[in-house]
């Protein structure tokens, strides 16, 4: 199926019973969009291209609470909300494969060992960037691990690591190798390197106060945009891991989400909105360069690498073009600035006009109609002496006439 702009959902809320909460999720390897729709519990995967999307879907048994999409092969994982082990040496993950036009799911059992015999139950997990790897964070009673599987030998589990305190994980990949950064529910940021049969704990950075709620990469690869719980929105560099912009957008909600493109920022909090900000070019009126996007579900805004921002708006997946957020905001703000000039000319026009009353605007005008009829009297009274003074001159000539033949006669 082809959809272009939107995608809308069938059912409300209202007329059946909503099992878990809306998911979104994107990736920067590719314009790809992963969507778990609890209303209609279903699964969507949606490609971006020049000629619209493409969308596969499948109806779910059971909520997905986190999904990671693959950019090498048409896969995704996902765990749903459910997911417990049946003992202590595996965890059952989800797969998703869109190899042909449907979405066929098939449940993935990890074989896992530790060093201490505990229940595990999977809580996030995170392809690499070239798809390679997959990283499942898992969660006991009392220790969490990092499970690091290669993709190519089914989902064999490589490494391993235990953890504490860990919220969100992400993927980063730099000249000296792939590492995993996680967030932590202490304010610190962990760093992982993830080696070929090994991962190691490289160095942790205390980064806010608060709980850090949500990280992601920039556009570039070269930073991260971190928010935390209480609703501060950092950028730390990752060549230095020192943070180099502080309190981006600084609003007392937690940040749920953020985003960005090559020139916006998307950032999302736990009341429905969230804030979309040019960071390149900065046009001269600051207010023209942030957009505020209302009644979105809790996942927040994502974004992709073509400059696409993602959003559920009124249980409605919506996606549009970042320059397109803000060409119809100034288009609205033009379209009211010219509404505004054109009263403000109006005004000026009354204003003129009443200003030409006060200063005897009338009278003006009646003078100068009483010039006009002025100069027709005069014109006319200088027709009727003309006409006099010919009458005149011809009385005179007859009377002389008169004479001279009077004495011609005597």
């Amino acid at each position: 199926m082809i959809f272009c702009g939107h995608y809308q959902t069938l059912i409300q809320q209202g007329e059946k019973m909503v099992n878990g909460s809306h998911l979104l999720v994107t990736t920067k390897g590719k314009n790809i969009i992963g969507h778990y729709d609890p209303t209609n519990e279903t699964l969507s995967i949606i490609r971006l291209d020049h000629k619209g999307s493409q969308v596969y879907a499948s109806r779910t048994l059971m909520p997905i609470v986190n999904l990671s999409l693959n950019t090498k092969e048409p896969v995704a994982a996902g765990i749903l909300q459910k997911s417990v082990p049946s003992n202590t040496s595996s965890i059952t993950i989800m797969l998703y494969s869109y190899f042909t036009k449907t979405l066929v799911p098939s449940p993935l059992t990890i074989e896992t060992k530790t060093d201490e015999s505990v229940q595990l139950s999977p809580w996030s997990l995170s392809y690499s960037p070239e798809g390679d790897l997959l990283a499942v964070h898992t969660r006991s009673s009392n220790s969490q691990y990092i499970f690091v599987c290669d993709v190519s030998e089914h989902y064999k589990v490589v490494s391993c690591i235990k953890t504490t305190s860990i919220e969100e994980m992400i993927w980063c990949e730099t000249p000296r190798g792939k590492f995993i950064v996680s967030t932590c529910n202490d304010g610190r940021l962990c760093v992982f390197k993830v080696n070929t049969e090994s991962i190691e704990f490289v160095k942790d950075y205390n980064i806010s106060s608060s709980a850090i709620s949500s990280i992601q990469v920039d556009h570039l690869g070269k930073g991260f945009y971190i928010g935390t719980r209480d609703g501060n929105t950092f950028y730390m560099d990752k060549s230095t891991m020192i943070v180099t912009r502080s309190e981006i957008v600084s609003v007392d909600l937690p940040v749920v989400s953020i985003s960005s493109t090559k020139t916006t920022l998307a950032i999302s909090h736990n009341n429905g909105t969230a804030q979309i900000l040019r960071t390149s070019p900065i046009s001269e009126k600051r207010e023209a360069d942030t957009v505020t996007i209302d009644n979105l579900s809790n996942c927040g805004v994502k974004s992709t690498p073509n400059g696409t921002f993602v959003y559920v708006q009124n249980d409605t997946l919506v996606y549009e073009k970042d320059d397109h957020l803000f060409s119809k905001t100034n288009r609205k703000r033009k379209l009211e600035g010219d509404s505004d000039e054109k009263s403000a000319r109006q005004h000026v026009s009354d204003s003129t006009k009443s200003r030409d009353m006060n200063r005897g605007g009338h009278n003006k005008d009646n003078s100068r109609a009483n010039r006009g009829r002025e100069n027709r009297d005069n014109r006319d009274s200088r027709r009727y002496g003309e006409t006099a003074r010919d009458n005149g001159r011809d009385r005179r000539e007859r009377e002389r006439d008169y004479w001279r033949g009077k004495e011609r006669r005597k």
